[in-house]
Parts: C-alpha cells; sequence; structure tokens
C-alpha cells in the first residue's frame, strides 16, 4: 500500500500554532517549518493564526492573489501548494461571468494568464493580449520570436507530404490583434498572412527533432502529445477583453495621478527658486504642463531633477521675459487705442485724405512712436494728447511726401516722367492694383487702402515670445493693418500710349499735366485709328475717356491717335451733351444734396450740390460723373 499523503494545509497550520503559543503575540520571530520535506522560511508577519490567514485568502480576488503571491517568498510557497487549489479556485468564482478553467491548465496559471497585463517572455508591461492557443501573453517584440508564418521541415528525409502536413494541421493556429484600443470581443482574428495559419517556434524546433528518429507510430504519437484541447476562444476573448479594457483605463488614471504629483512638485521646487508670480499665469502653467520633462509617469527624484532643471530654469526666464513683453504690450494697446479715437475726432477735415487703413502708419511716424512708447505704464493725459494733435498735420504732410519717394524708387518706370516734371502728377502715370484690379493715378493712389493690407494676428498670449518690434506689433494688433506698401502696385503699360494722346493734343507729353489737360477737354475730341477700323465708323472720344478706353481695350498692341474731324468732334459732343442733360435731368433739383462715397472722403461729412460733386469727382479723384456711378450718394436730409 502507498503511504498516506499528507495534509500539507493542516500541516502547516499545526506547526505554526505550536510555534505561536511559545512567542510572543505581537510578532512572530523567522524559522525554518519542515513540510513534507520543503524547508518554508516564516516571515516577520503580525499574529495571526494560519489558518484564518488561509481563510481570508478564500474572499480575496485573483488579482491581489496574485499581488500576494509576488510579496514574499512565504506567501508564494504557501498559495503555490497544491493543497491550497482551493484558494484559487475560490478567487475565479469570486469574478462574476469568469469562464471556467481550462484543462490543461491550473487555476494559478489561468488566473496569471486572464489577469495579468504583461509579456510572460520579456515581462514588459505593455498590456499585451493573450493568445489562447498557446496559453501565453506575448508583446509585439517578443512575437517574432515565439511565432513563425512557414515552417519547413529541417531534414530533407522528412516525408512533407503525410506526416509534416498533418503536423502542420494539428500545430496551426490564428492569433487576435495585439492592440489593446481595437481590440473587439467578437471573435475578429488578425491574419498575419492572407492564407496560411501560424505555428508556435518551440512547437517546430520540437517536430524537427524528434520526427525524423521516430516510428510511424511514434510519429502518430508524438501529434498526439502536441494537439492542444479544442478550445473556443471566442468566450474568452469576450471576458478578457473586458478586463483589459478596464485594466486600460486603471493605468492610464495610475499614470496621470503620477503625473499630477510629478507636476506638483517641479511646480514647488521652481516656486521656490521665485518664479511663483510666473505661476499665476494659467498660459505658462500649461505650457509647463505640456513639456515632456513634465509630462511624465514618473516619480521626481533628486537625480531626475538635477537633469531637468536647468531646462526648465531656462525655460521660465525665457517665460518669464515673454510675460514681461506682453504685459508691456498691453500698455501699448491701451495707448494706441487712445490716440485712435483722437485721429476719429480729427478725421478728414484736419488730415486730408486720411482714412482707416492709415492709423497704422501714423502709429508708427517715428514722433509718435517716441511719445506712446515712452516709460512707464500709465495712460496718456490729455495734455499730451492736445500735443500730438497739433503735431499731427505737419506730420502727415511730410509723410505724404515721402510715400511718393517711396512709389518713385519702387517703380523705376516712372524715373523718367518725374526728371522732367519733378512730380509724378502726369496724365499718363497709371498704375493698377493687383488686390481689387482698379485703375489708379497720382496722387490717389497713395490713399488707396489695399496699399495697407490686412494684418492677421497670431495668437500672443503671456507664455508666447513675440519677436518683432513690440511697438509696431501692438500698434498693427490694434489697426489689424500693415504698413504702407507699393507690393501690390504695378505700373501699367499705357504710358506710351497716354503720351501719344497728349502728343495728339498739341501739349509736351513730358511737360504737360492735368490742368492743361483739362482745359482741352472742352474744344478737342480724338480718334482712336484701331477701333475706327474695325467699327468701319468714327470713334471719337475726349482726352480723359481715350485714357479709359486704352486701360480697358488697348492694354497690348499698336495704337494709332488723330485728332477727330470738327464734324465728327461737333457731333460727339452733341451726344455726350444729351447724356450729360439726361443724366442732369435725374438730378434737376437744385436743393438735391450729395455726398462723396470715395474711400478717400468716407468719413467725410462735406456735401455738395451736383455740378459741385462732378467738380469734385474730376479734381480730388479723377473720375468724370458720366453715368450711375457707386462714389456718391444722396444726403440723407437732401430736401424733395
Amino acid at each position: 500500500m502507498p503511504p498516506r499523503r499528507v495534509n500539507k494545509t493542516r500541516a502547516v497550520i499545526k506547526l505554526v500554532e505550536a510555534k505561536h503559543k511559545d512567542q510572543d503575540s505581537t510578532l512572530s520571530g523567522s524559522s525554518e517549518i519542515q513540510i513534507s520535506n520543503e524547508s518554508v522560511s516564516t516571515p516577520r508577519l503580525p499574529s495571526i493564526p494560519l489558518d484564518v490567514l488561509l481563510e481570508i485568502f478564500l474572499y480575496l480576488s485573483p488579482v491581489e492573489l496574485l499581488n500576494l503571491i509576488r510579496s514574499s517568498k512565504w506567501l508564494r510557497s504557501v498559495l503555490r501548494s497544491r493543497s491550497n487549489e482551493q484558494i484559487w479556485r475560490n478567487a475565479l468564482q469570486n469574478v462574476p461571468e469568469a469562464p471556467n478553467c481550462p484543462a490543461d491548465m491550473n487555476e494559478l496559471q489561468y488566473a496569471s494568464l486572464v489577469f495579468d497585463t504583461f509579456c510572460q517572455s520579456c515581462l514588459a508591461d505593455s498590456l499585451c493580449v493573450p493568445i489562447w492557443e498557446l496559453r501565453t501573453r506575448l508583446c509585439d517584440a517578443c512575437m517574432g520570436n515565439v511565432i513563425v508564418k512557414r515552417p519547413r521541415p529541417a531534414q530533407k528525409g522528412v516525408d512533407r507530404s503525410s506526416i509534416w502536413c498533418s503536423a502542420m494541421e494539428v500545430l496551426a493556429f490564428r492569433i487576435p490583434m495585439n492592440d489593446i484600443e481595437s481590440f473587439e470581443p467578437q471573435g475578429q482574428w488578425y491574419w498575419m498572412d492572407c492564407h496560411r495559419m501560424v505555428y508556435s517556434k518551440g512547437d517546430i524546433d520540437l517536430l524537427n527533432e524528434r520526427l525524423p528518429g521516430l516510428s510511424s507510430r511514434g510519429k502518430k504519437d508524438l501529434l498526439n502529445r502536441l494537439r492542444r484541447p479544442q478550445l473556443d476562444p471566442t468566450v474568452y476573448e469576450q471576458f478578457v477583453a473586458r478586463r483589459f479594457h478596464e485594466a486600460v483605463a486603471e493605468k492610464k488614471r495610475e499614470e496621470q495621478n503620477r503625473i499630477v504629483a510629478r507636476t506638483a512638485a517641479i511646480c514647488a521646487r521652481l516656486q521656490n527658486m521665485g518664479y511663483e508670480e510666473e505661476f499665476a499665469v494659467p498660459e505658462i502653467l500649461t505650457a509647463l504642463k505640456a513639456l515632456p520633462s513634465v509630462h511624465t509617469p514618473q516619480e521626481l527624484t533628486d537625480d531626475d531633477w538635477k537633469k531637468i532643471r536647468p531646462d526648465l530654469k531656462a525655460r521660465m526666464e525665457k517665460w518669464r521675459k515673454a510675460y514681461r513683453r506682453y504685459q508691456r504690450k498691453e500698455v501699448l494697446l491701451s495707448r494706441c487705442s487712445s490716440f485712435r479715437k483722437m485721429l476719429e475726432e480729427m478725421g478728414h477735415n484736419e488730415l486730408p485724405g486720411m482714412t482707416q487703413a492709415h492709423y497704422i502708419d501714423i502709429l508708427i511716424l517715428p514722433e509718435i512712436k517716441a511719445i506712446l512708447d515712452s516709460p512707464g505704464d500709465d495712460e496718456i493725459c490729455s495734455e499730451t494728447l492736445t500735443t500730438m494733435r497739433t503735431l499731427l498735420p505737419g506730420l502727415w504732410t511730410e509723410w505724404l511726401k515721402a510715400l511718393s519717394g517711396r512709389l518713385l524708387n519702387d517703380s523705376p518706370a516712372l524715373q523718367a516722367i518725374y526728371d522732367a516734371q519733378k512730380t509724378l502728377d502726369h496724365p499718363a502715370i497709371v498704375l493698377a492694383c493687383s488686390q481689387c484690379n482698379r485703375r489708379l493715378f497720382y496722387p490717389p493712389v497713395l490713399y488707396h487702402s489695399c496699399n495697407n493690407a490686412a494684418y492677421n494676428p497670431l495668437h500672443s498670449g503671456p507664455a508666447t515670445e513675440i519677436r518683432e518690434d513690440l511697438y509696431e506689433h501692438a500698434a498693427q494688433e490694434k489697426c489689424l493693418r500693415k504698413p504702407w506698401s507699393t507690393a501690390q502696385l504695378d505700373v501699367l503699360s499705357t504710358i506710351d500710349h497716354i503720351q501719344d494722346i497728349m502728343h495728339v493734343c498739341g501739349v509736351d507729353p513730358h511737360k504737360g499735366n492735368w490742368l492743361e489737360m483739362n482745359a482741352l477737354d472742352g474744344s478737342l475730341r480724338v480718334e482712336c485709328k484701331r477701333c475706327s477700323t474695325k467699327v468701319k465708323g468714327s470713334v471719337v472720344m475726349s482726352w480723359r475717356s481715350a485714357v479709359q478706353h486704352v486701360m480697358t481695350a488697348h492694354l497690348r498692341g499698336e495704337l494709332e491717335w488723330t485728332l477727330a474731324p470738327a464734324d465728327d468732334a461737333a457731333r460727339a459732343k452733341e451726344l455726350e451733351a444729351k447724356v450729360r442733360d439726361h443724366f442732369e435731368e435725374m438730378h434737376r433739383t437744385s436743393s438735391a444734396l450729395y455726398v462723396c462715397t470715395h474711400e478717400l472722403c468716407a468719413r467725410s461729412a462735406e456735401t455738395f450740390r451736383w455740378r459741385e460733386l462732378r467738380e469734385h469727382m474730376l479734381d480730388r479723384h479723377r473720375q468724370s460723373l458720366t453715368g450711375q456711378s457707386d462714389n456718391y450718394a444722396e444726403h440723407p436730409e437732401s430736401p424733395p
């Protein structure tokens, strides 16, 4: 008769109870207990009877038992004992909806496979998905060391058509997606190969080692021994998926708690270095938390602090400087706002031709900048505003003269006319705006709003470094415009054609001006020979209409202009008079008032009679009123 099996649990309980009788009731000393020829070391634990301790284990969860078994050698020896398998069974029963343990695994192996998350090959804590066919859990790095795709027999003597193929059918399996975020508990499989299964490298090595030297019966026994019990992984996947999602959420919470603790420790040390004021700014605190050296789930140690301290100190100094500049920018914005209100009060009457687009040009004038960018955080007083108001008309005039020089320097094609007349106010000077496609003469081109491009300010918070000049940055942000520029202006290739028109009218193209040409507008008419040939008639017009005709119809090609015959000129004048009379008939009431809505006069409150409006448009804007226009409107208080 075989010897009677000793109940290890009872033996441990009796030995421990006997020992507790002779020891203090608070702590138990270390000793060696002999259990079934196994030496077990008892730890320094509170004096709890072992039977009570084992009774407590019956109510623990598998995760808690796995943590205990890794805490000490004594607990590991107790919980790994075969006589205590009931503890693991009860722990698995305490988990709702837990599938039954597979027949080829014990409860400890099953609990570790299901409730642990690390790789069982390299022990990397990477939240790996179990591979149920192999009864193991692998990370992506270890997958290639354990899994093979297309195994081949190591020796040529192996019959690849029978035994090897049968072994491949027995050992083949598929693996699930090893991605926790996309893990689906629906039995969906990720095929590493479109048409082939995968195999365990250990099984293939064992097959190559033993298969050649076995008989036919031995080969079949080997295949039966390698055959794994059939297992439906879908049931286990559904349970493991929930467990993994919970583990991911728990891991994220733990990482977030560690990040919060690390950030608090770093902030406390930085505040001790004298950065209390910067931490009161939310933007700086947010930028600090986003740094990789801060936003990491690791405990802050002294060695770690020594490594990251220089970089954090440099960044805090950079943010401190940016915060000081941000505070200064707020002061400059307030001053620019007060100055802009004064410009709105002055308007077009005190500064002729000024529009809202020119506010930025006035703000960046050296004299104005010296006053507004003065040291201190106080607002501009009324006396200072009065002083600047007296200086502005002269500064505005000087600035317009400077614009003429810039226009001449940026447009070399205008140099010949300027050398002859010493001015750019010439009928042949026509420029085109690439933004709005308008044709512009001088001086209206100086006041064109497209010359001051729109300014789209980027977000500049207390933690953002402003690299450009701080005052100009504040002025552009307040006006939402950039300084005056000729980047969008192009000189039209109509200078020669317009000079030909002036020559035909009897005016020297290099010495004539607008006044001389306007004096001839009532007597002379010119004819475009090119258009007259096309229409088989006479295309006769005034010189101003001829200039518009060149810009709209003949930007390219050769043109020929001649003075119109007296009969054609007289008929053209009659037709122009009829059109003008018909147009004036629409505004025949002498009491009607109009306002100019041109961009140069948009803020002006000046009103005109109809004839005054026509003269104003000719003299001021180089435009004629020969039909409906968008540059004037009837005054709201005009009498009926």
